[in-house]
C-alpha cells in the first residue's frame, strides 16, 4: 500500500463529513433543492417555508418559521436574508437577516471545504420602511438533479439542468435567462437586477462541454 495516496470510498470504511461534501461538491451547484418559499406576512414579517438546500456539497433543511426584520425611523433600507455557511464556526450554518444603507458583499469561497472556509446562499432581498416591508424578490439559486453543476468562463456562472441544457447564467449584478434549443445555439437575454431587458444575444454553444463561446453583452 502507498504512503502518498488513500481512497475514500472502500468496504467498511468511514467516509468523513469533508469528504463526503467534497464529492457532493463537485456534482451539485449551491442552492436550495426542495421547498423554501419565501412570502411577505405584513408589517415587518417575512415567512420562509420548510425546505432542504445544498452548500458546497453540504445538505441543509430549512424550517418554517418567520423571519422578524426591524423596521427603519425614517426612509427606506435595504434588505437581504442568506444562509451563511462557515467551516471555522461551532455553527456551521445560520440564517442572516441585513438591513442597512448598503448590503455586505456576500461571501463565495469555492474552497471552503479545503481552507474551513465561508459560503453564502442569499435567499432574498427586500426594502425596509418605517412601517412596511416591499419589493420582496426571492433569489436563491435551484439545483435540480446530479448532473445539474456550476461552470465558471468568461466571468459567468452556467447552470446546467439534469439533461444536460443551460438552465440559468449568472454575471455580477446582472442576471441572464438562457435556453439551449436542440440546434445548440444558446440564446441570451441579458436582464438588469430591476429585471429591464438589457440585450438579447444568440451564442454558439460547444456541445462537447457546455463552454458559451460567445459572451452576452448589453447593447
Amino acid at each position: 500500500m502507498s504512503d502518498y495516496i488513500s481512497i475514500k470510498q472502500y468496504d467498511e470504511m468511514n467516509v468523513t463529513a469533508k469528504d463526503d461534501r467534497i464529492m457532493y461538491d463537485v456534482s451539485h451547484t449551491s442552492g436550495i433543492v426542495k421547498g423554501c418559499e419565501i412570502t411577505y406576512s405584513g408589517g415587518n414579517t417575512i415567512h420562509i417555508g420548510a425546505g432542504y438546500g445544498i452548500v458546497k456539497g453540504a445538505l441543509f433543511e430549512i424550517y418554517e418559521h418567520d423571519e422578524t426584520v426591524q423596521l427603519t425611523e425614517s426612509g427606506t433600507k435595504l434588505g437581504q436574508i442568506y444562509v451563511h455557511f462557515d467551516l471555522s464556526s461551532a455553527t456551521p450554518i445560520d440564517i442572516v437577516v441585513e438591513t442597512g444603507a448598503s448590503l455586505t458583499p456576500l461571501t463565495h469561497d469555492e474552497d471552503a471545504n479545503f481552507t474551513n472556509g465561508e459560503y453564502d446562499i442569499q435567499l432574498c432581498t427586500f426594502t425596509v420602511g418605517t412601517t412596511t416591508l416591499s419589493d420582496l424578490v426571492v433569489t436563491y439559486p435551484l439545483v435540480t438533479g446530479a448532473a445539474d453543476f456550476a461552470l465558471d468562463f468568461v466571468g459567468k456562472r452556467v447552470h446546467f439542468n439534469t439533461d444536460g441544457s443551460i438552465r440559468t447564467t449568472y454575471q455580477t449584478g446582472e442576471y441572464v435567462v438562457t435556453s439551449f434549443p436542440s440546434t445548440a445555439i444558446c440564446k441570451d437575454e441579458l436582464y438588469s437586477p430591476g429585471g429591464t431587458l438589457l440585450a438579447t444575444k444568440v451564442t454558439s454553444v460547444d456541445s462537447n462541454n457546455g463552454d458559451i463561446l460567445e459572451t452576452v453583452t448589453a447593447e
